[in-house]
């Protein structure tokens, strides 16, 4: 069983850390993962049930957290949670700048000797009481390796060897630098949950023939309900009547509006622009797609990748070290040779202050995090999977040899349209059109949808009679007394309707023959047009150096003919699921890290085998959806390549910070050992870096 819990109050990026190994370490606990950023905890449990002790664990680390169920939290607004942590931001600010100015007040003249002693006191006081008192609760519960007490350490120690104004002013340049970066990732939360997660919303349902206005969980499928002007959609369905135009921004990523009408599908998250709406709701709040949307990047959030998980088990080694080797440094040079023990004791003190890993520990997740914020705001929801976080994802994309892709509805927009009409006497090519359009009037198939406008003014669905289909095949019935059959050459050749070996549909995607009493009336072709953008991916992801390849289950010269259209390296046809399975992995064998995209129910077992599986449109199955790690909300194929320059991008964050923390720290490490660095410059080298390492990362929103 898998728990999720927020835990307000959480302001220690290695305590995180520590909270998330000790939870580990509990009886029946199978995995847990702490997101520092969202503040999100995740437990999952062998027999269901929880340890007891999750909340002792916590509050020992890092007492005063709450710890509240997911579930509760999702009650209240997300939005009024960051504003509350951006009020107690200001508070601190107010009183960081009050003891600061305390601070600057020593220094000048009127105030020397004793008085300026006192005034630094005071300052020391105000700017620092908040991490004394963390630093006593955390040593009650015995919890001494964490930033408040290395910082309580080095400040008293300071103020004991007679250096108050040093004291005081690392203080407020540790609160300082800790109140931008709390700043930064409240701002970062707030970016992208706020997107997501909507002030309280109300939709106007017709019910009993007036106008209803209801909470959106309220309103079932079926229900009727009005959009007006610069309204929200809140719930997938079908327009009932009505035209606008209408923003889809939020989950496609698309910057035009698009044109709807009668009958076409809308979801929820969609703004309509310019006229009033009558909805048909398809789905409960609960399923549509803002809903699932907000769900699935929420778990995502709690997926920890394995350089992350690398960080931490390095944090809770490499700060003990680092604390330990301070007291080497304190007690043996005095102790041995006779050295200045106050001399040594700075030294030591400098150490302290950096030892902190928080900047490694906090900068390297929020990275990943603004990331898949960003995709998400592009229309890619970057979801990943329970083996596979998505920060692994982007690194698997930017390591991938090779690109795989379905071909109808994935390179092909999977749009049927009549491209060619061959008849025979007596029948025209418009009678021939009619026959087809009436016998697939009550299909779901692609081809029904090319028909329809060619169906007869004065059709009636009670002039057919004995309507029988064959899944796969054909059908038969009769119109006006005639029996007409709809179907593949083999369809009527089970029919007795032999068809010369020269009649052929050519090299279209798919053939109708049409008979008409026992006779070849015509033959219909249809063809599948390619997306307007696939060939450019195709072309983009040459110029990256990967292979391309086309798995398909269509026949072999429409497959030939859209591969050489676009360009892709090497096709497969005629495939059943099974088989895509079969070549997928061949291909992955052969050429290394693959990525597979697709976009129906029948593409779900490659698209989950997959080391990254991309679903392609906003209209895909629930099944698609969980076999998929990557979701594409719009039709723009070509947010492939946006994919890539993310995860290009993602990366050199990463190292750029992971190079900056470590190399600073290393310098500032080996200067303090030789008594060539400043408590100041220790804490730049603590909280500074932290801060450099998380506006860096905000170059990726």
């Amino acid at each position: 069983m898998k728990t999720s819990f927020s835990l307000e109050g959480l302001t220690c990026a290695h305590c995180a850390a520590k909270i998330e190994q000790s939870i580990l370490k509990a009886p029946n606990v199978l995995r847990a993962e702490l997101n520092f950023v969202t503040r999100t905890l995740s437990v999952e449990t062998q027999d269901g049930a929880l340890p007891e002790g999750i909340q002792r664990i916590i509050q020992t680390i890092e007492p005063g957290v709450r710890v509240v169920e997911r579930a509760e939290v999702s009650k209240a607004s997300l939005l009024d949670q960051l504003e509350s942590v951006h009020r107690e931001l200001r508070k601190r600010f107010a009183r960081i700048s009050s003891g600061g100015t305390i601070f600057l007040l020593s220094f000048f003249p009127p105030f020397s000797g004793q008085s300026s002693f006192w005034l630094l006191l005071i300052a020391y006081g105000i700017i620092g009481y908040p991490v004394l008192i963390d630093t006593w609760k955390k040593a009650v519960k015995k919890n001494l390796f964490n930033e408040s007490f290395l910082m309580t350490i080095a400040t008293i120690s300071a103020l004991l060897i007679g250096e108050p104004a040093e004291a005081v002013g690392v203080m407020a340049f540790y609160e300082i630098g800790e109140l931008l970066s709390a700043y930064a990732v409240n701002r970062s939360r707030y970016r992208i949950f706020g997107l997501l997660d909507r002030k309280r919303e109300i939709v106007s349902v017709i019910r009993e023939g007036a106008v209803s206005l209801e909470d959106p969980r309220e309103v079932n499928p079926g229900e009727i309900f009005i959009v007006k002007p610069g309204e929200r959609i809140l719930l997938d369905g079908k327009i009932e009547t009505g035209e606008a135009l209408i923003d889809t921004a939020s989950l496609t990523g698309e910057s035009v509006p698009r044109e709807y009408k009668k009958g076409d599908e809308v979801l929820s998250g969609f703004i309509n622009t310019n006229a009033t709406l009558r909805i048909r709701a398809a789905k409960r709040y609960e399923d549509s797609a803002v809903a699932r949307m907000l769900s699935l990047i929420e778990e995502a959030a709690l997926k920890k990748s394995k350089m992350e998980q690398w960080i931490a088990r390095f944090a809770s080694v490499y700060t003990p070290i680092v604390v330990f080797s301070a007291m080497v440094i304190a007690i043996l040079p005095p102790l041995l040779w006779g050295l200045s023990f106050e001399t040594w004791l700075y030294r030591a003190l400098v150490l302290l202050v950096i030892s902190c890993p928080c900047a490694l520990v906090l900068s390297i997740p929020l990275a990943s995090f603004i990331a898949v914020g960003k995709l998400s705001k592009q229309g890619i929801l970057v979801k990943g999977s329970h083996h596979t976080p998505p920060a692994d994802l982007l690194r698997a994309i930017l390591n991938a040899k090779a690109v795989i892709f379905d071909k109808t509805g994935t390179l092909t927009t999977g749009i049927l349209k009549v491209d060619r009409v061959s008849s025979f006497a007596p029948y025209s090519k418009e009678t021939v059109l009619r026959f087809a359009a009436i016998g697939e009037y009550h299909s779901l198939h692609p081809m029904a949808g090319a028909l329809r406008d060619f169906l007869p003014e004065d059709f009636s669905v009670d002039d057919v009679t004995e309507h029988r289909e064959t899944a796969g095949f054909g059908l038969a019935f009769r119109y006006k007394g005639s029996e007409i059959l709809l179907g593949s050459r083999k369809f009527l050749a089970s029919r007795q309707i032999q068809i010369s070996s020269s009649i052929d549909g050519g090299e279209m995607l798919t053939t109708l023959f049409v008979a008409v009493e026992g006779f070849l009336a015509g033959v219909i072709s249809f063809s599948d047009s390619d997306r307007f953008d696939s060939a450019r991916l195709i072309a983009y992801l040459r110029e990256r150096g990967l292979k391309t390849f086309m798995l398909s289950g269509d026949r072999e010269s429409s497959a030939k003919e859209v591969s050489d259209r676009l360009g892709v390296d090497q096709y497969f046809s005629e495939l059943s699921p099974e088989m895509k399975i079969e070549k997928y992995e061949t291909i992955r064998d052969q050429d290394g890290i693959s990525l597979f995209i697709g976009d129906g129910i029948n593409d779900a077992p490659v698209l989950r085998r997959a080391d990254v599986g991309i679903a392609m449109g906003s209209k895909s199955s629930g099944i698609t959806l969980e076999s998929a790690d990557i979701v594409i909300a719009g039709e723009e194929i070509s947010k492939v390549a946006t994919l890539f320059d993310s995860a290009d991008r993602h990366a050199k964050i990463i190292w750029q910070n992971i190079f900056l923390i470590l190399g600073i720290k290393a310098l500032f490490l080996l200067l303090g050992g030789f008594g060539l660095s400043s408590l100041w410059e220790a804490v730049f080298a603590d909280v500074g870096v932290t801060l450099l390492c998380v506006l860096n990362a905000f170059r990726l929103s």
